[in-house]
């Protein structure tokens, strides 16, 4: 009985797992069409992940010290904090991060504009928070598969806020 089960979810995980990676060679033909990318400059995943693990550690702190003077759900003081702090710090530090820019990487918004708050929030709130948490662990699993294979290194969330990473210094 258990046998049966275990083989009958590995046969369902194999079968959605070709169907997203056939999925994201779709889309990754779907959005990359216009793309200039020897102007992006784009990042691959290595250095996207460095500055990821900068930035938790500092959010780990950063939420630890809130925590200290306001005692409250720990879990709670950290989610907000990298919310805000995803949201607000790229958008007035020309789309740095502290461990972006450690990593000597920001966020671009595609069309060259300056980021916006509604961009921030759907990239970082909306998708990355929202979507991704939905789909447990689905959609960043495409997310890396997309960054590692593609010509322009977009995630999901770039693709639907319009933006990429980029090595190149704010103008």
């Amino acid at each position: 009985m258990i046998y049966a089960y275990i083989t009958n979810n590995l046969c369902i995980t194999y079968y959605i797992l070709s169907i997203s990676l056939s999925t994201i060679y779709s889309i990754q033909e779907v959005f990359t069409i216009d793309i200039d990318v020897s102007n992006m400059s784009p990042v691959d995943a290595f250095e996207r992940i460095l500055a990821i693990i900068i930035d938790f550690n500092f959010l780990m702190i950063g939420a630890l010290l809130i925590n200290w003077f306001v005692s409250d759900s720990y879990f709670v003081i950290l989610v907000v904090f990298a919310i805000f702090y995803n949201i607000l710090l790229p958008r007035f530090w020309h789309g740095y991060t502290i461990g972006k820019r450690a990593v000597g990487i920001r966020i671009v918004h595609l069309q060259g504009k300056k980021l916006t708050l509604p961009t921030l929030i759907v990239r970082e709130f909306l998708v990355k928070s929202a979507l991704y948490s939905l789909f447990l662990g689905l959609l960043p699993l495409i997310s890396i598969i997309l960054v590692g294979m593609g010509r322009d290194k977009r995630a999901i969330h770039d693709f639907v806020a319009r933006t990429y990473v980029t090595s190149r210094a704010p103008e």
